[in-house]
């Protein structure tokens, strides 16, 4: 009789075992989707964005610039407009659009360095994921070792 409480106990033990296993792998599971997930939507945003506005300050500002350089170009040609200093302020300008180009490229490699990071996070979760379920995994083989010896 002892024995059959015995075996009852570590079935219900192995029973929750099992139970806190699946609970814990699948809380794993959400998580890491969760979180690569929220790691692609995140990067998503943050690329399209910075793009998107970038893109759009840099086209109206080369715009502007082409508009006066030409209006510049018209004055001239008509003897109305005689400085040079105009055309080389114009031409920093140009230059400093183009720069803050250069600066765009340099935001967009630290953002995919970013992503790259926000990757091995992803990738270490998913890691320590696989050792705790190969952790229980060993428990519950031990468990049933155990149920073993005692039907034994």
């Amino acid at each position: 009789k002892e024995l059959e409480l015995l075996k009852e106990v570590a079935d219900q033990q192995q029973t929750a075992h099992e139970k806190k296993m699946a609970d814990l792998r699948r809380d794993h599971e959400k998580e890491i989707t969760v979180l690569k997930q929220k790691h692609r939507e995140e990067m998503a945003t943050m690329v399209t964005t910075e793009k998107s506005s970038l893109t759009t300050l840099y086209k109206t500002q080369i715009s502007q610039l082409e508009e006066e350089v030409s209006t510049l170009k018209q004055l001239m040609e008509q003897g109305e407009y005689q400085s040079s200093n105009r055309i080389s302020i114009l031409t920093k300008e140009l230059e400093a659009a183009e720069a803050n180009s250069a600066a765009f490229s340099t935001e967009k490699e630290a953002l995919l360095k970013e992503n790259d990071k926000l990757k091995k996070e992803v990738d270490e979760l998913e890691g320590n994921f696989i050792e705790t379920r190969r952790e229980l995994e060993n428990a519950m083989q031990e468990l049933a070792d155990m149920k073993l010896q005692l039907l034994a």
